[in-house]
């Protein structure tokens, strides 16, 4: 199958070359990458609201351990971008950059139509006139050696649920 038409929200997102494997261990195909998006939207778009993405694509999929594919990120939008797709333009401190903002299903499609396999956004939203706002989350990142999960899971789920019980308190949601 080269294409096939998905009926998002009331529109049409054409996902070609659907079969395409992006997971081959799994088998995971780019139809699968865009299912899985669609099933999780009602939880990540209230998070990527109005965030600039960057976006890490790997458009011959991710490979194996033995032959890892190649990606790249992607900050501006290119000529192909559907007009539909949300943007912003960012001020840097020598340029411009136009990203997608993740704020519909279809969008999460079109991300997946484009091999995007990470979606990255800030810890601060964009107000209406395109300048950004003060950071409203924080996001941590624990490493571990191999074998101390569980350990940082041991520590990490409490802590968690602290601060989750500590930003209700303070009605800070997404």
């Amino acid at each position: 199958m080269s294409a096939q038409e998905l009926e998002v929200d009331g529109a049409t997102v054409r996902l070609t070359n659907p079969g395409k494997v992006l997971y081959p261990e799994s088998g995971t195909t780019k139809l699968d990458v865009a299912m899985y998006y669609l099933q999780v939207a009602p939880v990540l778009l209230p998070w990527a609201k109005n965030r600039p993405a960057t976006r890490k694509r790997w458009v011959d999929g991710v490979g194996t351990e033995a032959c890892p594919g190649k990606s790249f990120f992607q900050k501006n939008l290119d000529a192909a971008t559907p007009e539909w797709v949300q943007r912003q333009r960012v001020h840097h401190m020598d340029h411009d950059n136009i990203y997608p903002l993740v704020n519909d299903a279809r969008t999460l499609v079109w991300l997946a139509q484009t091999a995007t396999l990470e979606i990255h956004v800030p810890q601060w939203k964009l107000a209406s006139d395109g300048v950004p706002q003060n950071p409203d989350r924080l996001v941590g990142r624990a490493r571990t050696k191999q074998g101390e999960k569980q350990s940082l899971v041991s520590w990490f789920l409490p802590h968690t649920i602290k601060l989750k019980l500590l930003c209700h308190r303070a009605s800070v949601h997404p």
